[in-house]
């Protein structure tokens, strides 16, 4: 396992910790731990589904990121600017080692332009869509140089039987692990919907999910149906896959039907449809969609929703789909370019919908686009987790678990427990382990604690425990509390925070793991508008940093904003406060403000007064943030001013003081070496604390006095 290790003082909270005992690499699968959900803060419906999602998921603070994905002009501006913010987003917060899939809340298009680097003799390429940009950021640097023929083959695609988990960390030739020079590695990258023109109504969408989630691990009684339109031979070109594809199913016990015709009327069990039109309605046909079901029809413009011609993805949903996918722009009818039949087989045997549907793919899927939830497992034999002695009190020095799990699969076993904290794998042990870490290294406080049990199965079903654990190694304690705890967008939001235990520096008040609000007092009143935060349950928590660096973390909580009121337009509040950040990567830097006013409307920037000179502004994105990246030799701290300008007015002038951490000897994170780190440093390594293992042996002994010596001599 790759732990993102920082001192207990350092940029990554979740990631400083030391465990004891042989730490080994995450495990595959779709988990909403292994999810990462992107957000664009400016867009409404982004907000609104995402926090539905979220709370459906309970998706990790750590897993969360506010950007918008749509932000560049083509796909080379992307790779510059988003690809980066990503791939640094997840070293920063220390899931790089476990993020698989993908899932990006809609915003106001679904593809930006191609750049003209992919070639097709039948019909120019011209789009990517959203979710493909992320599927491609391990192969982007063979897109940007070229040639790229729309047929460049997808490694995890497989066209047998076989239901294999997917991760990211693995490289894979012909469907399989391979360590071939040939073998490539991916993300999975998906939509959650589309509710722009020709989309679905937000209920919809929220329905869909709902459902989706709601069936998982129920077996769904029902059948498969795969439609030979004979009608339509240039849209029924995959109907040669149906046979084995239903052969699969019913050899597992399942129900699957291949009928001539378009759609299965009057059916009432669908769990999948695969067909081949142009033009459909499901109004009146008596159909029944299951929660959980994937739907697609073969067709030019299914997920190109500014083409008025030809019926999209969305009916499907409205009708109760659970996913459904097309493309963006006229693709032709490579059949290697849409889902293969065996999507159906995979599902059933208990894959995620998102890995059933990555592996159905022949090619890179530049159009394709998915739409749904990516993480439903309505055929997944689920274990059930229990951890008898999970701690009820607080807890200080050593914590142990020992987990336990059972699974209804005929003829599985669990072969394997995970223990994340705070988001990040910390331990894997076998099935009668125990797991054993010292959380010295952890902030004080609410930590987040998750054990996933694995089958030994291709298909890794996981079961989960997902609970709290409160760490009081030093005092520390954060308190939050919502004055108001449901309201609309209009609405401000007031919660009470007070840091204890040490002397404050800065009290941050965070919304899925984004600074929203701040406070440099003990205590205070932080106050956020409903528009900011987006419809729906909003989680919510509090952080303190003290003078010393440490930090603790309040309990979560939640509020309820309804998609209702009217904009007052008061002036906008905007909030300083400090961001550590690596000098390696390329960070989304929030700029916290709060306001009622309609976002992205007329009149809505945010602005850079000031700053910053040692890190690069990437792109030219005006919202409530922006991607920074060190440059070479970034040491110490700077200020970025900004201001926020609404139909309200213009805010206070704010500051994010960026502390680059890229200096070993800058013990207490101040951003200076001096006499304090020393002093830390001997007292953290008087008590054995894992953040005084200097030179990360996996012990604290005399070479890490001798190394933090002698990086202390060297300074910054």
């Amino acid at each position: 396992m790759r732990i993102a290790y920082r001192s207990a003082r350092g940029a990554i909270p979740a990631a400083a910790m030391m465990v004891l005992g042989a730490a080994s690499a995450a495990w595959a699968g779709s988990t909403p731990e292994n999810a990462v959900v992107i957000i664009d803060p400016s867009f409404a419906d982004s907000l609104q589904i995402a926090n539905h999602y979220i709370n459906l998921r309970n998706i990790p603070d750590s897993n969360i990121l506010y950007m918008d994905s749509a932000a560049a002009a083509n796909y080379q501006a992307w790779t510059g600017v988003q690809q980066p913010a990503f791939v640094g987003f997840l070293n920063q917060r220390g899931i790089e080692d476990h993020a698989d899939i993908v899932v990006v809340s809609p915003t106001d298009t679904f593809w930006i332009s191609e750049g003209g680097l992919v070639s097709d003799s039948c019909f120019d390429v011209q789009r990517f869509s959203l979710g493909s940009l992320y599927t491609m950021i391990f192969i982007s640097s063979e897109i940007l140089t070229g040639p790229t023929n729309q047929s460049k083959a997808n490694r995890y695609f497989s066209s047998t039987e076989l239901a294999r988990a997917f991760d990211s960390n693995v490289s894979y030739l012909n469907g399989v692990e391979s360590t071939n020079v040939n073998a490539r590695r991916y993300y999975i990258g998906t939509t959650l919907g589309w509710t722009g023109i020709k989309g679905n109504l937000m209920s919809q969408v929220l329905s869909s999910l709902t459902a989706s989630v709601g069936a998982d691990g129920t077996r769904p009684a029902g059948t498969f149906y795969f439609m030979n339109n004979t009608a339509d031979t240039a849209r029924n070109v995959r109907s040669s896959q149906f046979a084995s594809a239903r052969n699969s199913i019913v050899s597992r016990g399942g129900l699957a039907e291949i009928i001539v015709g378009s759609l299965p009327l009057g059916k009432t069990d669908c769990l999948g449809v695969m067909t081949g039109l142009a033009g459909f309605s499901l109004f009146g046909t008596g159909t029944v969609l299951l929660p959980g079901s994937f739907c697609d029809h073969l067709t030019s413009y299914a997920a190109a929703y500014d083409i008025d011609s030809q019926t999209k993805t969305t009916e499907w949903i409205t009708w109760g789909a659970g996913g459904s996918s097309g493309t963006i722009e006229e693709p032709c009818n490579y059949t290697g370019k849409f889902p293969n039949a065996m999507l159906h087989a995979h599902y059933f045997q208990g894959l995620s919908l998102g890995e059933a549907w990555f592996r159905s793919l022949q090619f890179i899927p530049f159009q394709q686009n998915f739409v749904g939830d990516p993480l439903a497992r309505p055929f997944a034999h689920i274990p059930a987790v229990s951890v008898p002695d999970a701690p009820t009190g607080p807890v200080s020095g050593l914590l142990a678990l020992t987990p336990s799990a059972t699974t209804s699969h005929p003829t599985a076993s669990i072969t394997a427990f995970e223990l994340l904290i705070n988001g990040v794998v910390v331990q894997t042990v076998p099935t009668g382990g125990q797991f054993s870490i010292e959380t010295y290294g952890l902030d004080d406080g609410h930590a987040d604690v998750r054990v996933l049990a694995y089958d030994d199965t291709t298909v890794k079903s996981y079961g989960r425990w997902a609970s709290s654990v409160v760490i009081d190694n030093y005092g520390r304690s954060t308190s939050l509390s919502a004055v108001t705890s449901s309201g609309n967008l209009a609405t401000k939001f007031d919660f009470n925070v007070a840091g204890s235990g040490g002397n404050v520096k800065e009290i941050r008040l965070l919304h899925n793991g984004r600074v929203v609000a701040a406070t440099q007092g003990s205590s205070g009143t932080l106050s956020v508008h409903g528009q900011v935060l987006g419809a729906g349950t909003c989680r919510l928590r509090a952080q303190t940093e003290y003078n010393d660096g440490r930090r603790s973390r309040s309990s979560p909580v939640t509020v309820t904003v309804a998609a209702t009121g009217t904009p007052s337009n008061v002036a906008p509040v905007a909030y300083s406060y400090r961001k550590r950040l690596l000098t390696t990567e390329a960070h989304v830097v929030e700029l916290p403000a709060t306001h009622d006013s309609v976002l992205s409307g007329p009149g809505y920037t945010y602005t850079i007064v000031s700053g910053p000179t040692m890190a690069a502004t990437l792109g030219t994105y005006a919202g409530p943030y922006r991607i920074f990246r060190p440059m070479s030799g970034a040491s110490g701290q700077e200020d970025v001013t900004f201001t926020v300008t609404t139909p309200g007015g213009e805010s206070n002038l704010a500051t994010v003081t960026l502390i680059y951490s890229e200096c070993p000897a800058d013990f207490d994170g101040s951003g200076f070496v001096d006499l304090d780190d020393f002093t830390d440093f001997v007292a953290m390594f008087e008590l054995g604390d894992p953040s005084a293992d200097f030179d990360r042996s996996g012990f604290v002994d005399t070479d890490d006095y001798d190394a933090f010596v002698t990086a202390f001599e060297q300074g910054c």
